[in-house]
Formats: structure tokens, C-alpha cells, sequence
């Protein structure tokens, strides 16, 4: 049996406000999109103890930070600063800039290489069929 992606909710802005905890942000995360800490710490690679652990003490390391950002299509400088490695991410925007936009997620990621993919005709199909679904809201 196929398990199905989580769905692709948006990230209150509330959530991204500074000040909010990690716990906090993952809690919301967890809700909206995976409906498990399970599923989520699977999505990065990691256990559910070792990652409700580090979530629930601040120890995730830079590197599980960074794929829970990917994951979840943040900037990496939210998910270090709710971390409590604001250093790391004020490092990462000297370095590097603020980001502009939220960083797009895996799935968004393998949408976009998908549509780069298609031929012109093909684009204009799927088009007419985006138009379709969003008329239907």
C-alpha cells in the first residue's frame, strides 16, 4: 500500500513571526501537513525519538535544521533561529543575503523540473487544466 504525501498547506505567517519556538513551528507543521511527528522526522531521515527529542530540547544539529527547512520549504534562517542557533543563521544572511522568497519544497521542486520538462504544447494542455481547477473554487 502507498502511503500518500502530506499535503502542502501553507506555513502561517503567525508560525514564522520571531519568537515562536521550534516546538512551536514543528507543532504546527506536524498539524497542517504530516499528521505525525513520526511522519515528519521520515521525511527528513530521521527517527521520531531522536527527532521529538531534539525538537523538544533545542538539539537538532545545523544539518537536520537544514532538512527540515528544505523539507518544508522555509528559509533555512527561520528553522536555525527557532533552533536556537540564531548565530548559524545570522552567519547565513551575512554571508549570503536574507532570504526574499520561502524556499520551495522537494515536491515544489520536482513540480517546477517536471514542467521545465514539457514541451510548449504540453505546458499549454496542463495550463487549460490549471485554469479548469481554479475556476472550480
Amino acid at each position: 500500500m502507498s502511503r500518500a504525501r502530506p499535503s502542502r498547506l501553507p506555513v502561517r505567517a503567525a508560525t514564522l513571526a520571531t519568537g515562536h519556538t521550534l516546538q512551536a513551528f514543528v507543532g504546527e507543521i506536524i498539524h497542517a501537513r504530516y499528521g505525525t511527528a513520526k511522519a515528519l522526522a521520515a521525511a527528513i531521515g530521521m527517527s521520531s525519538s531522536a527527532f521529538g527529542r531534539g525538537v523538544e530540547s533545542g538539539t537538532l544539529s545545523v544539518d537536520n535544521c537544514l532538512r527540515l527547512a528544505e523539507e518544508v520549504g522555509v528559509p533555512a534562517t527561520t528553522v536555525l533561529t527557532r533552533a536556537g542557533k540564531g548565530d548559524t543563521a545570522a552567519r547565513i544572511e551575512r554571508l549570503y543575503g536574507r532570504a526574499q522568497t520561502p524556499a520551495l519544497n522537494r515536491r515544489d521542486r520536482e513540480l517546477l523540473a517536471r514542467w521545465h520538462a514539457l514541451s510548449g504544447a504540453q505546458r499549454e494542455a496542463m495550463e487549460l487544466v490549471l485554469r479548469a481547477f481554479h475556476a472550480e473554487r
